[in-house]
């Protein structure tokens, strides 16, 4: 991204309330007057949260595409990691593809997720939408910081996910 094109962040889910926090849409909003834009991978069941008559173009709530995580994760400047309370936070995959992708992360502080993220190393965690809006404006501002990050981002997704994987879970299981 260069600094005169505007700041996407992504988010993932499959068109479910519950993949959904609460806090999204306000967050959305708030994202949005700071001139940062916000796309959705699934996102179309928080329509009712916005009204039709005055959709703000910087917040796109995107459709499932099955095919498309990959394709849409090649769209965006950084990935939030925001799920819902009610959300299994057992497998985050989309975290993890986000990572490999060499994009930087905001996790949300205290899900399981986060063990994988290292604050300022290989993402950001954070607590509130206030800790959101200012990582991601820091991410904004500095190019290269969010390089740094993204390129620590892949490189644990190498490590935790790369050659060696298949050969540590097949000796886990079978012995």
């Amino acid at each position: 991204a260069h600094a005169s094109d505007p700041f996407v962040l992504g988010l993932v889910g499959s068109n479910h309330a519950r993949e959904f926090h609460p806090d999204g849409p306000p967050l959305f909003r708030r994202l949005a007057r700071a001139g940062i834009c916000t796309r959705v991978h699934g996102g179309t069941v928080l329509l009712r949260h916005f009204p039709p008559s005055r959709p703000d173009p910087r917040i796109a709530l995107l459709p499932v595409d099955p095919g498309g995580v990959a394709a849409f994760l090649a769209t965006i400047d950084a990935f939030l990691y925001w799920p819902g309370p009610r959300r299994p936070d057992f497998l985050p995959t989309h975290l993890h593809a986000a990572m490999a992708c060499g994009l930087p992360v905001v996790c949300r502080r205290g899900v399981d997720a986060a063990e994988v993220v290292r604050n300022g190393g290989n993402g950001f965690l954070v607590d509130d939408e206030g800790d959101v809006l200012r990582v991601v404006e820091e991410l904004r501002r500095d190019c290269a910081l969010a390089r740094r990050v993204g390129d620590a981002a892949r490189a644990t997704a190498r490590e935790t996910y790369g050659a060696g994987y298949r050969d540590r879970v097949r000796a886990m299981l079978v012995g």
